[in-house]
């Protein structure tokens, strides 16, 4: 027998999109970490190591959203109401959030090749 969705299990299931956001933060935030060694005093060596500083920071608060969103695996599941939740404005929000998953997808799509490419140039050099 299937095992019932409730609201909680719906957090720790999407739990794993601020878990791997912060996977991606922080990958970036070691590149640019990286690339900071190569840059001699300059505006751009302060860019980046303001924006390394804020993507570390970035990365502990999805990390800690994504446990929150975990942790609550096992809410009660309360009366809901159910004209609430068809709303025009409930099914608009959660539409929203559909289509800017699909944006993040594209852009992660296009971003992937374009750093794929790179990564083989780096390789080949």
């Amino acid at each position: 027998m299937a095992e019932q969705m409730t609201c909680g299990k719906g957090l720790a299931e999407r739990s794993t999109l601020p878990a791997k956001l912060s996977e991606l933060t922080a990958a970036l935030a070691g590149v640019l970490e990286r690339h900071e060694k190569s840059i001699g005093a300059s505006e751009e060596l302060t860019a980046y190591q303001t924006l390394s500083r804020e993507y570390r920071s970035i990365t502990a608060q999805l990390n800690t959203t994504a446990a929150r969103m975990k942790g609550h695996r096992d809410l009660s599941m309360p009366q809901h109401d159910i004209g609430v939740l068809k709303s025009p404005a409930n099914v608009d929000a959660f539409a929203n959030f559909v289509k800017v998953e699909h944006e993040l997808l594209d852009l992660l799509r296009d971003s992937l090749q374009r750093d794929q490419k790179m990564l083989e140039g780096m390789r080949g050099m």
